[in-house]
């Protein structure tokens, strides 16, 4: 874990309510002693109450990951990126959590942005060698679609910016029911990609 130093204000947080603060110190005990669901019960109504406040997405994402609810998990990290642009680490865990919810084209797109905009990152060969492993594999998913080359690419993405819409959608209209159900390791893209941070680093940041 990176140290610990001064930390600028989170962005769209402005001002932090005390029951908002109080709700966040709570979860993030809770986080700390690995009682994923009861802090998904406090801070999944604090983002209802209080949208787009960075501390609270940090903490579910903590939860979303360890739970492996990568759709979850990869709207936070949307969310994220929108309210902190110039964050390596933010970018770079949107990046994995699309290797998660096996979007391979919108990762590598993820994994070039980041090696473009922070070259000198110091997961930079992390990131070139999951560059690399997804290069290799692309041919044969632009030609499933019946596209190649970077027009391929683009009609791939928007593919995948579909269907992850549509999952968003079908999930937020699904009743309520336990949500930790795990990803068999059987389902191989399906796991975190190598070079996701983990998302107990973000409050380093």
């Amino acid at each position: 874990m990176p140290k610990k130093r001064s930390q600028p204000r989170r962005p769209g947080t402005g001002g932090t309510p005390q029951q908002l603060q109080e709700g966040i110190d709570q979860a993030d005990s809770l986080i700390s002693r690995k009682r994923w669901i009861e802090a998904r019960a406090i801070l999944e109504p604090l983002d209802q109450r209080y949208p787009n406040r960075y501390d609270v997405l940090a903490g579910l994402s903590n939860i979303y990951f360890e739970l492996n609810e990568y759709g979850r998990y990869l709207d936070v990290a949307m969310q994220l990126a929108r309210l902190a642009p110039r964050n390596p680490d933010i970018a770079l865990m949107l990046a994995g959590a699309y290797l998660s919810n096996i979007m391979p084209v919108l990762a590598l797109r993820s994994f070039r942005q980041v090696l473009k905009r922070w070259p000198e990152h110091p997961r930079a060969d992390d990131i070139q060698a999951e560059i690399a492993q997804l290069e290799g594999n692309i041919e044969a998913i632009l030609a499933s679609l019946g596209v190649e080359g970077e027009q391929g690419l683009e009609i791939a993405a928007l593919h995948e910016e579909a269907r992850a819409q549509l999952a968003r959608s079908v999930d937020e209209r699904r009743p309520e029911q336990p949500r930790h159900r795990r990803i068999s390791p059987a389902a191989g893209q399906a796991q975190p990609a190598r070079a996701t941070v983990r998302p107990a680093q973000l409050r380093q940041a």
